[in-house]
């Protein structure tokens, strides 16, 4: 029955020293968190999986290889590819997985130093768990769950992406696989060669690794690929930026008009207020009007009375006149040319009518005292 390996992006070696016993000791990163593509199945490494107690026992004192073992290391064969222990791994906090390598073999520490071997990649056993989620606001469609460290292989041939499946027979031997991109790296492992036509592919460090011409040509039109992508993406971007430099200044524009609209309505808000109290003023005064104006009407009437004029019909300026040319001053018509003039006039007329009727009312009580008296010095009885 076949059963399935897996091995890791690789990793660069970014510095190393050289103990006091000739052992080369190296800081290495081997794995981290997060959500990988594997042909087109998105696969999370869990932190509560892979920061487990039984995956980080798993790589203590994990054994290094030089390059990918063609088999499962085990008890009776770790002699063979052992050249030195992983140790001490411990978890940062952006979600890695880090130690210390100890290289003690001699050939192994000379690849290392000279550059050879620049690269670690971890080879590890887990099983899948298809439950999709979310993580980081990444989806995912499987959960890696039980990792579980085999090896960690020093390695020339830098692999980028997702970590690569290879296949195992009940054996522990790794069968070939079909994958192009991997085919000639699996082989290399097993020392056998399935191609002599090699080219050279320059990595953006500078360094120079020899793939096959099938893998030559699918880096190269990936390359393409990224280019013309990355151009498509800068003319988005581009696209993105005007379409996002003119909403700006619309809205701009459209808060800058609100604004406006918004002083405006409060000024019109500010004169509606002001009329209305206006209003509200003038309908007060305009009732205080009406009241005297009935008032004086009323009073004018009862004047009018006396002097016989009538004033059906007629408003109080008419009346006014009409008493002032009832009463005995002597006015020319042309004198009342003003209200204030009529009004003098008329109050004069009213006061001078009081005062004659007055005068005529003494007048008769004395010509009836003297008429009372000679009635009685004649004898007559007055009772």
């Amino acid at each position: 029955m076949l059963s399935h390996l897996y091995y890791s992006q690789t990793v660069p070696i970014e510095k190393w020293t050289i103990r006091n016993d000739g052992a080369l000791m190296a800081p290495v990163t081997v794995t981290s968190v997060g959500v990988a593509d594997y042909d087109g199945v998105k696969k999370y490494k869990d932190p509560n999986e892979l920061f487990s107690k039984e995956t980080l026992d798993s790589l203590r004192g994990l054994v290094v290889t030089n390059e990918h073992p063609p088999e499962f290391i085990n008890p009776d064969n770790y002699k063979t590819f052992d050249k030195g222990d992983f140790s001490e791994p411990y978890v940062t906090e952006d979600g890695k997985i880090k130690g210390t390598i100890v290289i003690r073999d001699r050939d192994s520490i000379k690849d290392v130093m000279t550059g050879n071997k620049k690269f670690v990649s971890l080879g590890y056993y887990k099983k899948d768990d298809p439950t999709p989620g979310m993580a980081n606001g990444q989806s995912y469609d499987v959960v890696q769950r039980n990792i579980i460290a085999n090896h960690l292989a020093l390695t020339s041939s830098p692999r980028l992406g997702s970590d690569m499946r290879v296949e195992v027979d009940s054996n522990g031997k790794i069968i070939l696989g079909e994958n192009k991109m991997s085919k000639k790296w699996i082989v290399e492992a097993d020392g056998k060669n399935v191609s002599d036509q090699t080219l050279t592919l320059r990595l953006k460090d500078g360094t120079d690794i020899q793939v096959d011409s099938d893998i030559h040509k699918e880096i190269t039109a990936y390359k393409d690929e990224v280019k013309t992508k990355e151009k498509e993406l800068a003319e988005k971007k581009a696209e993105i930026d005007s379409l996002t430099k003119k909403e700006t200044e619309k809205k701009t524009e459209i808060d800058s008009k609100t604004e406006n609209l918004k002083i405006r309505y409060e000024a019109e808000q500010a004169k509606s207020k002001a009329l209305q109290s206006e209003i509200d003023s003038l309908k007060s005064s305009y009732k205080d009007d009406v009241k005297k104006a009935a008032q004086e009407l009323i009073e004018v009437e009862k004047k009018a009375e006396i002097f016989g004029v009538e004033t059906d019909s007629k408003d109080v300026e008419q009346i006014k006149k009409e008493v002032i040319s009832a009463s005995t001053l002597d006015i020319d018509g042309t004198a009342l040319d003003s209200t204030e003039k009529i009004d003098a006039y008329f109050d004069a007329a009213c006061v001078l009518h009081k005062k004659e009727k007055k005068e005529a009312a003494t007048v008769e009580t004395d010509s009836d005292d003297s008429r009372i008296k000679a009635l009685r010095d004649a004898g007559v009885e007055i009772v």
